[in-house]
């Protein structure tokens, strides 16, 4: 979403509501790439390589852990950080959503 709209966004929740509610994962993470997949020996080279997750958030309570690498949401594909967080934009507060994660080589729904 381009930055004016997401400010017209915003704008509007303040008015109607007097806050703004995000959806929010709770993790951190890189995009990864090819010399990222070879050094670390990974299934693929293409995802959103989770760092660090965040205590009592969502994705910890769903079971996401550093090291697993989302590479769908719902039935869309996650090709690096940026999508993950794009995806996730379009959802509400509370939504849940369906992740499709590598963890040491084992595909997983989470």
């Amino acid at each position: 979403m381009p930055p004016f709209n997401t400010a017209k966004v915003i704008m509007e929740q303040l008015i109607k509501e007097g806050k703004v509610n995000r959806p929010y994962l709770g993790v951190s993470g890189i995009t990864l790439n090819d010399e990222l997949a070879f050094q670390y020996n990974l299934a693929t080279d293409k995802g959103a390589l989770i760092i660090k997750v965040a205590p009592n958030s969502p994705a910890k309570k769903s079971g996401l852990k550093a090291g697993d690498i989302v590479i769908k949401i719902g039935e869309k594909p996650v090709g690096g950080m940026e999508d993950l967080q794009n995806i996730i934009r379009h959802h509400q507060p509370g939504d849940n959503i369906k992740l499709t994660i590598l963890r040491k080589q084992s595909k997983i729904e989470i």
